[in-house]
């Protein structure tokens, strides 16, 4: 509204959102990333229950993905031993194969190097819409109008995260 962010990136289906235009860009899965050489190297799919068993490290609080993962352990008795903003570093620790954590896979642009693999977590059809918002504004900037335009293109016949995973794995 006062004109200090041209576009961004969020949920579109958690929040209310205002006077915006929105445009869907993908769906997205949570998945339990884990080492754990205790687990079947051919486990399919795992549920949240099970999940929160697992000795996790998470991201912290206050990044809204954590907040949405939260609502899904409620009554799980889960506790993060470690928490980090940072994937890098959750990646770190899963690695040595002690650790497991739960993410949403709009993070499928990281390599997963063997040990760590990704499992979906198959309890709910748990999947959130990603997509671009921006000001409902009339004439647009020329910047946001490309922007919106190329988003529109992309969002047709939109993606799960799944599928563009299972093209780059």
């Amino acid at each position: 509204a006062n004109f200090d962010i041209e576009a961004g990136i969020t949920y579109l289906d958690t929040e209310s959102l205002g006077n915006i235009v929105s445009v869907p860009l993908y769906n997205e899965r949570y998945y339990l990333l884990t080492a754990d050489r205790d687990l079947p190297k051919n486990l399919k799919q795992i549920y949240w229950a099970h999940a929160a068993r697992l000795p996790l490290c998470l991201l912290t609080p206050d990044i809204h993905v954590r907040r949405i993962i939260e609502q899904r352990l409620v009554g799980t008795n889960a506790r993060p031993f470690l928490e980090s903003n940072s994937i890098p570093v959750l990646l770190s620790h899963i690695r040595d194969g002690c650790w497991s954590s739960i993410v949403s896979m709009n993070l499928g642009a990281i390599a997963l190097a063997p040990p760590i693999r990704a499992v979906p977590i198959a309890d709910h059809d748990d999947r959130h819409v990603v997509g671009l918002v921006a000001a409902q504004r009339e004439p647009n900037t020329p910047l946001v109008a490309a922007l919106l335009a190329e988003a529109n293109r992309l969002s047709i016949g939109m993606r799960t995260v799944e599928t563009v995973l299972d093209t780059n794995c």
